[in-house]
């Protein structure tokens, strides 16, 4: 049986060819996740907003179809069978044991015969446990469902995970408590209190630890193992300032497999022997060890609860120095993740783009790679291990570890849509998440609850996933905080088309009665129109588009509507030098607007660096960093080499840098102090200043620097304009930025709705929040648009000036 959630609600099937999909939960439009099976597939745990709050319900099964025939049969007599017991009541039939027994009452044919039997019944544990068993079997055959709250309170409780004996319920409440609730006597007991939301953990196979991973204040997360009586304090068995995730066990609990990427970037795949004594087997006894518990594997049965089993035992393991013993098992390009490993411990499974993005299977020893599928999101393993249970394209399904193809199990329902209930959902399920996640833990100031009431009632008046992004939009305004926003998920329309681009920057003129022409004012370099042997120049004047002249309410744009990356005819009129004019046609294969807009932010980058260059006269070079990402840093550390080496200062521009993530990798290159430099033998002795660039982390620049930021500056540009100006390593010219500073994630609603969530702040060392605070210029220049508009750069000017006179001090 195959359980999924499908657009919110929980459905089930069994995964035989053309059984029927079944829906678990109410046909409610509160929203269901977290889905996880009971050990002994009795009961399906999962987590709805239905109250108001996420809780943790349990769905068990109320009726079969193997019991709706049975209550047929019986109460209209068709069975033979069944009416010939109903004629014989004292009927009786041979156990197994050789015992008769009476179907009636259970009782034996004898009353005085001694052994288990006698009494007259079965022991009533023994039958509560036959009845757990049956209930596992009945999901097979399942038609309808009882739904109840397992776990409810006034907090979110997420993420419903079962040891796997069976006896204790994990889960996750408020933004970072790991709960315990025991099964039997329903006591909840927090494990591990934090505030990280993603902590993230396992059940060892003996039930009697967990290793989960969770973030410092820091961001550094690491790998903790604790044991769950809760006596003893978790053991941190990673120990490293980057990144340690997603723990996984081996069946027998000696072997734990992560995800880290303490070696650069990117994720690999690394392995620690939590029980040391395995380091010492030799490569033979080492073959060995994984050949039994690929052997134990094939051997595992699910949790019977009809079985007094014994408890399964815990292994002794050395925790204290695991850190000093992790070993790398993969360094592919880019990242693994989606990690599972087997139960024998022989195979990694995860996802990574090596041969194309796919799912792969890996030997413990890092050797036999296998592609099992294509792209596909890894769920769990099955029991034994055999088998990867995934979600490729929207359908689950399972693959081979061993390689092979997927079988799909396909869902199928249709739905009635209560568009006034699902906004109200949507709406809630927002305002919960923006007032548990929110960096302000006052939220502002604001009366969350209030609002959110008040905005509700808007909410649920909405049918259109604009006019419900209408609404989201105005109840996050009253936070007045940047990276906040709704985005729905309406598709494109499908009549949509591009306009291409030629390159020229124009004027509309008119050329005759109700025609028009566009006079070329200037032309951006490495454009269509700049290139070749027929290229447009400054003053003339296009008049046709493959031959079609413009009307009244025509455009250059409209005109090149569908165009981009065809070749067209430009009809143009030129003026010779000759002072002749005459009408011309040239080919020109317009680019998209994205193309255009790269092209006009490169031509303007260069005349900024060519207008620096003359007005300090070669002694200055210029860098603009577009963004706060990894391509511009290359592109910054190309230009520091090649734009700025060899001058006596540097211009670093932020302006209209939508933001990102790197500003401490471009202080290490401006901040770092020359500390020594070096000389090679044959160089000259005196040529200090020097330093090996293999041994920094980041080229480094040394030299008087300004720094350029304005209005539209925004995000992490804003963090090193403060950072900056903080560690005064020189002039912040320009305008005051933006103002918009925080740490944001996403969360999608049931529709595909996207609502951003801040969720961490950004504050100075005095303790001044970044929101709402933009970094102030020490030397403040106005940009205004008449300054635009006439191709004069106030503000370049006087960094540049300033730079200058402090290189003359």
């Amino acid at each position: 049986v195959m359980a999924t959630i499908a657009y919110g609600r929980v459905y089930i099937r069994n995964v035989d060819d053309k059984s029927p999909t079944h829906l678990v939960t109410p046909d409610t439009h509160a929203r269901h996740r977290n889905l996880t099976w009971a050990p002994d597939s009795s009961a399906l745990y999962f987590v709805n907003d239905e109250d108001g709050t996420e809780s943790i319900y349990r769905a068990e099964v109320s009726l079969t179809r193997s019991e709706i025939r049975e209550a047929f049969t019986r109460a209209t007599g068709t069975d033979a069978e069944a009416e010939a017991w109903a004629d014989d009541e004292e009927r009786v039939e041979e156990e197994p044991d050789g015992h008769a027994r009476n179907d009636a009452d259970g009782a034996d044919d004898d009353p005085d015969t001694d052994g288990p039997d006698a009494g007259g019944g079965n022991d009533p544990e023994e039958e509560e446990a036959m009845d757990a068993g049956e209930a596992a079997e009945r999901w097979h055959d399942a038609v309808r469902f009882t739904v109840t709250p397992f776990v409810q309170s006034a907090y979110h409780d997420r993420d419903p995970s079962l040891s796997p004996d069976g006896s204790t319920l994990s889960f996750r409440r408020g933004r970072g408590d790991l709960m315990l609730k025991d099964l039997e006597t329903g006591v909840i007991r927090r494990l591990v209190g934090g505030w990280d939301a993603r902590l993230h953990w396992r059940w060892s196979p003996c039930s009697r630890r967990i290793a989960y991973a969770q973030n410092d204040l820091d961001f550094s997360s690491n790998i903790f193992i604790v044991e769950t009586d809760g006596e003893s304090d978790p053991v941190n068995v990673t120990r490293h300032p980057r990144n340690d995730i997603q723990p996984r066990w081996s069946a027998d609990g000696r072997v734990l497999a992560f995800l880290s990427n303490r070696t650069g970037t990117s994720y690999d795949v690394w392995r620690v022997y939590l029980d040391r004594d395995l380091e010492s087997l030799s490569g033979k006894d080492l073959d060995a060890y994984y050949d039994d518990a690929v052997k134990a594997a094939r051997q595992r049965q699910p949790l019977d609860p009809a079985a007094d089993a014994d408890p399964m035992e815990s292994p002794r393991l050395h925790l204290e120095d695991a850190w000093r013993r992790l070993e790398r098992i993969t360094s592919f390009p880019g990242s693994e993740f989606q990690l599972e490993l087997t139960p024998a411990g022989d195979r990694f499974i995860f996802s990574a783009d090596i041969d194309g993005r796919a799912l792969y299977s890996l030997k413990w020893d890092g050797t036999d790679r296998k592609r099992l599928t294509g792209s596909a999101d890894v769920q769990h393993l099955t029991l034994r291990g055999d088998r990867a249970v995934i979600v490729a394209g929207s359908r689950a399904g399972t693959v081979s570890v061993a390689g092979g193809s997927v079988d799909h199990t396909d869902f199928s329902d249709r739905l009635r849509i209560d568009l006034r209930a699902q906004a109200s959902q949507m709406f809630l399920e927002a305002a919960n998440l923006l007032g548990e996640m929110f960096y302000h833990n006052e939220m502002k100031g604001l009366d969350w609850e209030n609002l959110t009431e008040q905005y509700h009632q808007l909410a649920q008046r909405t049918r259109t996933a604009h006019e419900f992004s209408e609404v989201a939009a105005r109840f996050l305004g009253e936070l007045s905080a940047s990276h906040l926003g709704v985005r729905a998920s309406d598709p494109a329309s499908p009549l949509r088309e591009s306009s291409g681009r030629l390159g020229s920057i124009h004027e509309r003129i008119e050329v005759g009665d109700d025609r028009f022409g566009y006079r070329v004012t200037d032309i951006v370099r490495n454009s269509p129109a700049a290139l070749g042997t027929m290229a447009l120049e400054i003053d003339d004047v296009i008049l046709e588009i493959d031959f079609k002249p413009f009307g009244p309410l025509d455009t250059l744009e409209t005109h090149l509507r569908g165009k981009v990356g065809d070749e067209v005819i430009v009809t143009i009129e030129r003026t010779l030098e000759s002072g002749e004019t005459r009408t011309l046609q040239t080919l020109i294969t317009p680019v998209s607007y994205g193309a255009f807009a790269q092209l006009r932010y490169r031509d303007w980058r260069l005349r900024n660096a060519e207008l620096v260059d003359e007005l300090s006269g070669g002694r200055l070079g210029y860098i603009h960093i577009q963004g706060m990402n990894q391509p511009s840093l290359d592109r910054y550390e190309r230009d520091l080499y090649a734009a700025a080496h060899g001058t006596d200062g540097l211009i670093i521009d932020v302006r209209n840098n939508g933001g990102g993530w790197t500003t401490d990798r471009l202080l290490a290159s401006i901040m770092l102090p020359a500390h020594s430099y070096t000389i090679p033998r044959g160089a000259p002795t005196d040529a200090s200043g020097h330093y090996p660039q293999d041994r920094l982390f980041i080229s480094r620049y040394v030299n008087p620097i300004n720094m350029l930021c304005n209005e539209k500056s925004f995000s992490n540009a804003e963090i090193i304009s403060h950072a900056f100006k903080t560690l005064e390593r020189g002039t912040l010219v320009g305008e005051q930025t933006w103002g918009g500073v925080i740490s944001t994630g996403g969360q999608r609603l049931i529709d595909g709705t996207l609502v951003r969530m801040p969720f961490r702040g950004w504050y100075l060392p005095d303790g001044t929040d970044m929101e709402n605070n933009g970094a102030m210029p020490d030397l403040r220049v106005p940009q205004t648009p008449e300054d635009e508009v006439r191709d004069h750069d106030e503000q370049l000017r006087v960094a540049v000036e300033d730079l200058l006179k402090r290189l003359e001090e």
